[in-house]
């Protein structure tokens, strides 16, 4: 370990030999990988809450863990009487964009391996009123059909399938007519 890791034998400890990596690939695999590709040390293992899985062969390579897989998404969420006391805690441990130039690419990981849970609004009423002047914020995303018209061709094939069940479907009720 001293060869590998540190002389230091306080340096010994798992959080400075396995480390978390998120890659962004195609862009991890390029020279474009210092702006794309994160690593960061984390204290979890496969048997922990904070479960990191690695790869052994990896291992000899870098001297050290490289964990490549993690639990993406924390969610607390505690009901209240109303939805005005509801407590919706969630992170992810990257960011809320894939976009590097976003402002928002990997500024949950620290909140995320600490625990520090951001709160999420959920009183819907809340978020279309608005801030203080009830002004539309945008929160809310609004989806409508095009149309009300239903359009559907039904291929012939289709059709004769339904009209054999609607065929069928007749035949069995006036059977239990006629008993």
């Amino acid at each position: 370990m001293s060869e590998k890791i540190s002389k230091n034998v306080n340096e010994w400890q798992w959080r400075y030999t396995h480390v978390n990596e998120y890659a962004n690939k195609p862009w991890s695999m390029t020279k474009l990988k210092p702006l794309f590709h994160r690593e960061t040390q984390v204290g979890g293992n496969q048997n922990t809450p904070q479960v990191s899985k690695y790869k052994m062969s990896r291992t000899l390579e870098t001297n050290l863990f490289m964990g490549d897989h993690t639990p993406n998404y924390k969610m607390i969420v505690e009901f209240g009487a109303s939805p005005s006391q509801d407590v919706n805690l969630m992170s992810i441990d990257t960011g809320m964009s894939e976009n590097i130039f976003g402002g928002h690419y990997f500024d949950m990981n620290e909140r995320h391996l600490k625990g520090d849970l951001p709160a999420m609004e959920t009183d819907f009423k809340k978020l279309e009123r608005g801030g203080a002047d009830n002004k539309p914020m945008g929160y809310v995303l609004r989806i409508n059909p095009i149309s009300t018209k239903k359009i559907r061709k039904v291929k012939p094939i289709e059709e004769a399938l339904v009209d054999e069940h609607a065929s069928h479907d007749n035949k069995s009720t006036e059977n239990e007519d006629e008993k």
